[in-house]
């Protein structure tokens, strides 16, 4: 009798730590989603490649999301391509240039996991310097792999917009 009730209430136990935890989607491991850091002038248009860490089948990474923020004083966004790119393969892109003043918001689906063996380019965003200035490019914490095995280690970049500074002294020339 003894050892059945304890059978009984191993089973039990097993399967409430099942009910509880069978269904959680633990992440294994993180991706760095890195966002560069450039240099521009007023006026020029250019793709900022958003670089990503190694990403392998096993992290079944087939969506990604999120929305950045910018200075609209400082730079517009254009477009965001995937064009070129480890997510150009089999995957659908939307976005939305206009979600708020100062932020855009993307969403991207695969069918098939999206790797890249050693890094690559995730996404291109093309901004437009517009005055002088830095403008911070920010996720805010909202970059996601949804459903993947992996979660984004953001890392934030910016543009700054501005004329380089010479200095003459006597028949010498810096930049600064």
């Amino acid at each position: 009798m003894i050892k059945i009730k304890t059978s009984i209430l191993r089973f039990l136990a097993l399967f409430i730590c099942l009910l509880v935890f069978g269904n959680l989607n633990y992440a294994q491991g993180s991706v760095d989603v890195t966002i560069p850091t450039v240099f521009g002038e007023v006026g020029v248009a250019q793709w900022l490649d958003v670089k990503v860490s190694e990403i392998e089948t096993a992290d079944n990474v087939r969506a990604w999301g999120y929305e950045l923020t910018y200075d609209p004083a400082v730079v517009s966004i254009n477009a965001v391509s995937i064009e070129n790119t480890v997510s150009t393969v089999g995957g659908l892109l939307g976005s939305n240039l206009v979600f708020a003043a100062n932020k855009i918001k993307v969403g991207y689906i695969n069918s098939n996991p999206i790797t890249s063996d050693d890094g690559g380019t995730l996404f291109r965003v093309q901004v437009t310097p517009v005055a002088t200035g830095v403008s911070p490019l920010t996720f805010d914490g909202t970059f996601e792999f949804p459903e993947a095995n992996v979660t984004a280690n953001e890392v934030d970049g910016s543009v700054t917009i501005g004329e380089i500074a010479v200095t003459v002294v006597s028949d010498t020339c810096l930049l600064y």
